[in-house]
């Protein structure tokens, strides 16, 4: 079950980054993003303690669809806070 679980995640990252962070990211902001990813890894935690195929594939599909804004906001938010205060690093 691990090895499907995990094959799951990372398929579905491979397909949802193509398109989705750049949506997601633009329609819930750059907090909410970072919030509504990591419920999602939360929920593939939980689903960790049950472990079974109605658990752990679905929670992997969420998890590798919605767990990439959030690596995407931490490598850019720093650019994301220069360009809001034109162009200073805040201190």
């Amino acid at each position: 079950m691990g090895v499907a679980s995990l094959s799951v995640i990372y398929a579905s990252i491979i397909l949802s980054s193509m398109f989705l962070p750049p949506i997601i990211i633009k329609n819930l902001g750059c907090k909410w993003t970072i919030v509504a990813s990591m419920a999602c890894y939360v929920a593939y935690s939980f689903g960790n303690l049950y472990p079974g195929w109605a658990t752990l594939i679905p929670t992997s599909v969420i998890l590798g669809t919605w767990g990439l804004p959030t690596v995407v906001r931490k490598v850019h938010l720093p650019d994301f806070k220069r360009e809001s205060t034109g162009g200073r690093r805040e201190q």
